[in-house]
Formats: structure tokens, C-alpha cells, sequence
């Protein structure tokens, strides 16, 4: 039921691959191009689509991402307060719904369009398309570089936005120099003692399913860019910090929160991280970044945090 006579795109898959987000202007939608979703049955076969009507507007959403976290959803929409033509929005599911798209604002969004939004799996950066002032073509690719100032977690609408960004239009020589001097353009902020000592990185995309300490594949990828950070800086050191939602007695999450951490170091350690470089400790339910009161709370406090705690 996916694909039909109509035009399908931009198709977005959740990070357990239960869930798909796409594009289509099918019947029965709310504006000319709309946002759907479908979930994946016992069977492998996916459902009938709904029609996103707490997101979609009268007029065209396109372009769809859902973050990592499996709860911020990104799109484009012509609709909604936007600032030019297509700009890019984010929903927060939370309570059972999703929430009222809010527009990224400037400068991301122009008064040109901007649409395709594409989150990195560290959360360090993304990529958009825009036909902006000053681009070489019609359209063309920039870069945004996320400076993380404290450690916030969308728990609420009025938290996500902790994030200034600033832009960077990958230009022919410069696309060179990262493919050079990074692997799979993992490229990652550069260390000091000012911009990121003792701050909390990366929290929220270390996945543990419930009263588990085993690693998605999701994870993976995010330790294999905090290997290539510990890589290109010897001198740093980290703690890692495990995390519980509040299911159970207190003395069992915190043995819990404890061998989560662990297992992210020996992963670290297995990829050739030096151990003396890593410490690691478990707070159970004693730090939660979201309500408890919800499943979807209670995945957000599920969590590992990488804290940089030496910077020679």
C-alpha cells in the first residue's frame, strides 16, 4: 500500500525499521503533497498509511527525515508560518501525538526555499539544499555545523532548540579536503579547551531496547565517529555515563546504567581506544532528561553520555 498511481517520494525509515515516513499526494490527504506513515506488521508487510493531519498543512510538505531518536521529525512545507517558500520544520512526538511543527528559523531558512534536510548520525552537523543568494547553480548543497553550548534533550518543544548553527557552503575544493582528511565525511568539531571541555556529547543516539545492555546497529555508528574523535585528539579522555528509565528497584537500574557503560567501553576498547582513556559509571534513574510517565520519555532516559573530562 505503499506505492500508487500517485506520486510517492522522500521516504524516511525509523531507526528500528518499524516505521516509514513518506511523501505522497494521494486522496485523502489534507494539501496537495502530504506527510504518511506506515508501521511494519507481524507479517513483514506494512500497513495502510495514515495521513500525518497534526503535521500536514492545506498546502505541499515535503522531503520528510525522522531523527535518529525516532521522535523529531524534519520535513519542508510550504504551509505553516514559513519565512520564504519551502522551509524546514521540525515535529516532536510526544504524549501519543505529534506536536505543532515549529519553523528552524534563520539561518537556516531564507526567504529562498530550503528543503532536504539531513541530520548526521553524531548530531555535529546536517546538510540542506537551497536556492539562497550567491548559490554556483540553481540549487545547491550547504553544510551545517551544530555548536552545542549545554547538554538539552527535546523532552518539550521549548527544549530543542539548544543548537546555533552556522553555515558552511561545501564549495569543489573543499568537499576534496574532507573526503581526504575524513573517513565517509565523518567530520567532527575541532578540540579545545574552551569549546569542548566537560561537555556532554552525543546523549541522545546510543539506543538500548528495555532491561538490555546490547548495542543497535544505530549505536554503532555514532562509537565509530567517538573512535575517530579519540583518534584524531590522543590526549583526550572520556566518561562515559550509563542511564536508566525508572522501571524496577533503584539498585537494579543502577547495576543496569553501570553495565550499559561498560559495554560502550569495551566496545571503544575492541576498536583500539586505549582503556586508561576511558572511565565509565552507572546512575540508574537519577538523572532523567524526560518524564518517565510515557514510553516515549522513558526511551530518552535509556541513555549513554559521553563527557570529555581531559584535554591536554
Amino acid at each position: 500500500p505503499i506505492n500508487t498511481k500517485y506520486h510517492e517520494s522522500s521516504a524516511s525509515l525509523s531507526p528500528d525499521s518499524s516505521t516509514l515516513y513518506f511523501i505522497s499526494d494521494r486522496p485523502g490527504g489534507i494539501g496537495g503533497k502530504d506527510i504518511w506513515m506506515s508501521h511494519k506488521e507481524y507479517n513483514q508487510m506494512w500497513s495502510e498509511p495514515i495521513n500525518l493531519s497534526d503535521i500536514n498543512s492545506p498546502y505541499d510538505e515535503q522531503n520528510v527525515f525522522i531523527h535518529p531518536n525516532g521522535k523529531i521529525l524534519f520535513f519542508c512545507s510550504n504551509g505553516h508560518n514559513t519565512i520564504g517558500g519551502f522551509d524546514i520544520f521540525y515535529s516532536i512526538y510526544q504524549d501519543g501525538k505529534w506536536g505543532k511543527p515549529i519553523n528552524m528559523g534563520y539561518p537556516i531558512n531564507t526567504a529562498a526555499d530550503e528543503t532536504n534536510y539531513t541530520l548526521s548520525s553524531c548530531g555535529s552537523y546536517a546538510y540542506i539544499s537551497s536556492n539562497r543568494q550567491g548559490t554556483i547553480g540553481d540549487i545547491d548543497i550547504f553544510k551545517i555545523s551544530y555548536t552545542i553550548k549545554k547538554h538539552v534533550l527535546p523532552s518539550s518543544e521549548n527544549e530543542l532548540v539548544a543548537w546555533q548553527a552556522l553555515f558552511k557552503k561545501l564549495s569543489e575544493k573543499e568537499t576534496k579536503n574532507l573526503l581526504t582528511k575524513t573517513e565517509n565525511m565523518k567530520d567532527l568539531p575541532s578540540l579545545t579547551n574552551d569549546n569542548l571541555y566537560n561537555e556532554i556529547l552525543w546523549s541522545n543516539n546510543i539506543f538500548f531496547e528495555f532491561d538490555s545492555i546490547a548495542l543497535s546497529s544505530e549505536s554503532r555508528t555514532v562509537l565509530d565517529n567517538l573512535i575517530k574523535l579519540m583518534n584524531d585528539n590522543p590526549d583526550i579522555k572520556i566518561e562515559i555515563s550509563g542511564h536508566t528509565d525508572n522501571i524496577g528497584s533503584a539498585a537494579y537500574n543502577q547495576k543496569l546504567s553501570e553495565a550499559r557503560a561498560k559495554a560502550v567501553v569495551d566496545y571503544l576498547v575492541e576498536h583500539g581506544i586505549d582503556r586508561s582513556r576511558l572511565s565509565y559509571i552507572g546512575y540508574g534513574f537519577e538523572k532523567p532528561i524526560a518524564t518517565n510517565d510515557t514510553e516515549e520519555g522513558r526511551q530518552l532516559n535509556r541513555r549513554v553520555e559521553f563527557k570529555i573530562i581531559q584535554v591536554n
